[in-house]
């Protein structure tokens, strides 16, 4: 089973945001799951501050190819994840994938606390399943990777 990591990237550093998506890829494949995220390959981003919500002049990481690859991910993802908690404003990235994923049909499940900057009409409509907390949501992806791969 395929899984896509949201989180959001812009206003962060590298380090902080890579760190944060090798560590739940590597819990999501030690439940089983062929992991998809946003970082995949983007290495090259080390050296830069803090993210923006702009791409940049590197082939993997123009407007149009972050656009076109986060999508493809999503779609070929069984299940994403958006990891809205604590965040501190809204992103706008992890809302497409959200929307693209809710439109396609996928297993959307959302992490965001009570009085989240994302708590919209249509974030909630989207989220198949919220989570107030992170362990709550890794013990029912843990579930549902034991259901599904038997």
């Amino acid at each position: 089973m395929k899984i896509y990591l949201a989180g959001a990237i812009s206003g962060s550093g590298f380090d902080e945001v890579y760190d944060k998506f090798v560590h739940d890829a590597q819990v999501a494949m030690k439940l089983g799951y062929t992991v998809l995220w946003p970082m995949l390959a983007k290495e090259h981003f080390k050296d830069i501050g803090r993210f923006t919500s702009l791409g940049d002049t590197h082939p993997v990481s123009t407007n149009h190819a972050i656009f076109e690859r986060d999508c493809w991910m999503v779609s070929q993802a069984d299940v994403v994840l958006v990891d809205l908690f604590d965040a501190v404003r809204p992103s706008l990235g992890c809302s497409m994938e959200l929307a693209i994923a809710s439109h396609l049909h996928k297993h959307t499940i959302g992490i965001m606390e009570p009085g989240n900057c994302h708590e919209h009409a249509f974030i909630l409509e989207a989220l198949d399943i919220r989570f107030n907390e992170r362990p709550s949501a890794w013990k029912y992806l843990r579930q549902l990777a034991e259901w599904v791969n038997g």
